[in-house]
């Protein structure tokens, strides 16, 4: 049993989404043009618990980020629609495994093999139902306070198998 993809969803739906930052940890510095937000937790000095270590990364590739997140999402749930199957059969990502792009989004259903490589769930759709349910795109508008990015992200759809260890 192979995985297959990704391979660009079919579907010419127009499917449009805006996500409006709500992450009370991530800060739009205006002087930076930078976005600051949570890289990690570490111990607290003081024995209290854990505090977040803070990071910054420009805009425009903390916004590339948000929108092919969101834009997955939203294809996950529009292929999942499609294909009449429950959300947790279908799931949205992001992929480094497309020929040509450094980061897309991806919607991607899963086989779990046992050790012996025997499936232990597999989803109920085929792959080739998968890539016609996948929307080719999926416009996408993200706030960050007063910063906006609007994108149109390119989707693509992957089958994976997984072995557990």
């Amino acid at each position: 049993m192979d995985s297959d993809g990704p391979v660009r969803g079919e579907h010419d739906a127009d499917v449009a989404v805006e996500a409006i930052e709500d992450d009370e940890h991530v800060e739009y510095l205006p002087d930076e043009r930078a976005v600051r937000y949570v890289a990690g937790w570490i111990a607290a000095d003081d024995s209290s618990g854990r505090v977040p270590r803070f990071s910054t990364t420009p805009f425009e590739r903390w916004a590339e980020t948000r929108c092919l997140h969101g834009a997955a999402r939203a294809a996950a749930t529009h292929a999942a629609a499609e294909l009449d199957v429950d959300d947790e059969t279908v799931s949205g990502g992001v992929t480094a495994d497309v020929d040509g792009i450094d980061r897309a989004a991806v919607v991607t259903v899963r086989t779990i093999l046992d050790r012996e490589g025997r499936v232990v769930s597999a989803p109920a759709v085929a792959f080739d139902a998968l890539v016609a349910a996948t929307p080719r795109t999926v416009e996408i508008r993200y706030r960050l306070a007063d910063q906006m990015s609007e994108r149109d992200v390119p989707v693509y759809a992957r089958s994976i198998v997984e072995r557990l260890e």
